[in-house]
């Protein structure tokens, strides 16, 4: 969902954060090089604008209630 997002994005250093995601299979290391990419502000607008939807879960919860004798 992040590389969709972000290829639909304007985000500086976009094709930069691609790579990065794209190429960078430790979760770890990927994030310390996209929190150093230009100074870290692709980072914290991704943080900031893709990274809430991402996240979003929504849930509906059906019940019957059980007549009581």
């Amino acid at each position: 969902g992040l590389v969709k997002a972000l290829e639909g994005s304007s985000i500086k250093d976009k094709d930069a954060c691609l790579n990065i995601i794209k190429n960078t299979p430790n979760d770890a290391q990927r994030k310390e090089k996209l929190k150093r990419l230009g100074g870290g502000i692709p980072y914290a607008t991704m943080l900031k604008e893709l990274y809430p939807p991402l996240r979003m879960v929504n849930l509906r919860i059906e019940y019957t209630i059980k007549k009581m004798n």
